[in-house]
C-alpha cells in the first residue's frame, strides 16, 4: 500500500484517527477520501488539520445544483481549503433547505 485512503463518514473521526495514526507509524501518508457534499468536505478538513501524514485533499466537484443550499460551500483560496471554523465539522446543515429536496424512492 503507498498511501492508505481514510473515509471519514464511513469510520467516524475516531476511527480515522487510529487508521492515520497507524499509517504514520509506517511512514505512510494518507489521503481522505471525499465523494459526496461539502459536508463531507468538511469532515475530512478538521480530519486532515488533526493529522502529521496528510497528503493531499480529494474534494467533489459535481453534485446536485441545490447542495450550496444545505451546506455553504467550501472556500477555497489559492488552491488552498480553507479551514472551516463553525459548529460541529465547520458549517451548519439548513435543515429547511434539506427538506425541500426528500430522497426520491425509485
Amino acid at each position: 500500500m503507498d498511501v492508505p485512503i481514510v473515509d471519514v463518514a464511513w469510520n467516524g473521526l475516531p476511527e480515522a484517527l487510529r487508521v492515520a495514526d497507524l499509517a504514520h507509524n509506517f511512514d505512510l501518508n494518507v489521503v481522505p477520501h471525499n465523494y459526496g457534499s461539502h459536508l463531507l468536505t468538511y469532515m475530512s478538513a478538521q480530519f486532515a488539520a488533526l493529522v502529521p501524514n496528510f497528503a493531499i485533499f480529494e474534494i467533489d466537484v459535481e453534485g446536485v445544483p441545490w447542495r450550496d443550499e444545505v451546506v455553504p460551500a467550501p472556500d477555497i483560496v489559492d488552491g488552498r481549503l480553507q479551514l472551516p471554523t463553525g459548529p460541529g465539522w465547520g458549517a451548519e446543515v439548513d435543515e429547511e433547505a434539506l427538506r425541500r429536496h426528500p430522497v426520491e424512492e425509485g
